[in-house]
This record gives C-alpha cells, structure tokens and sequence, in this order.
C-alpha cells in the first residue's frame, strides 16, 4: 500500500481504521510513504494484480496537480505497465466521470463503471459513488 501522508500511516498503526489489526497482520500487506502518481509514472519495479486508486474526488475533481496525467490516456499507459497480467486496476470516484471511462477504453480490453448507492449515516442521505475497473 502507498500512502502519502504519514498521518495516515500512523492511523494505520495505532489501530484507529477500520479492520486496521487485520490489515496489519495480513502477510502481503506493506505499507510505504510515497506518492502513487508518481510512482505509477515511473518504470515499473514489480507488477502488482491489483491496482486501487482512491485519492482524488474524482478525475475532474483533483485534489492536486500531480495527479492530471494518470487521468489521460498516456499516464494510464503507464499505469498499466505495473500491472501483472491481467491485472486490474481500479478507481474510485464520487462522481460518474465519461471522459475517464473513455480513457480507459484507449488503453484496457475490459472496462466496467459501478454505480454504487448507499446511506451516507453521516449526512444522513443516501449517496453514490462510481468504481471504475479495468483490466487486460
């Protein structure tokens, strides 16, 4: 797992995340301070079979400029680079996002955009959030 912030890390081990003991004592679990857009720009070290990016709120809606080129076509080519075979990589997003569903279509075999509703208990509303996979 990459995270940027070591607060985040931290959480992690002081056991304030959710499943945080299971995650930790889980033997292919690593965690690493670094930048995921980054890294996925650079050449690949090993490929991984699964890829989850959630970071920004959505491919319009960036929380920084580091992360504009992984929403287009060449960054995702690059992404794809670090996945073993038939891996996938997957997206998640607050909202629908067709010109990043496309981007996707440019660069993987297989592409599914879920919708996926449930009961914010925070707000007390219900929401939907979008999940993009893609794979091959």
């Amino acid at each position: 797992m990459l995270e940027l912030l070591p607060q985040v890390i931290d959480w992690l081990v002081r056991g304030l995340v959710p499943l945080s003991s299971e995650l930790r004592d889980h033997p292919r679990l690593v965690v690493t301070q670094s930048d995921i857009y980054r890294r996925l720009a650079d050449p690949p070290i090993e490929p991984f079979d699964v890829i989850m990016i959630d970071v920004d709120h959505s491919p319009e809606e960036r929380l920084g400029e580091e992360s504009v080129a992984f929403y287009t076509t060449p960054g995702l080519l690059a992404a794809r680079q670090h996945l073993a075979a038939g891996g996938v990589l997957a997206v998640w997003s607050h909202a629908e996002s067709s010109p990043f569903a496309d981007a996707l279509r440019e660069v993987f075999e297989h592409v599914r955009v879920e919708p996926v509703t449930y009961d914010n208990r925070l707000i007390d509303q219900q929401q939907t959030d979008w999940l993009f996979f893609a794979r091959g």
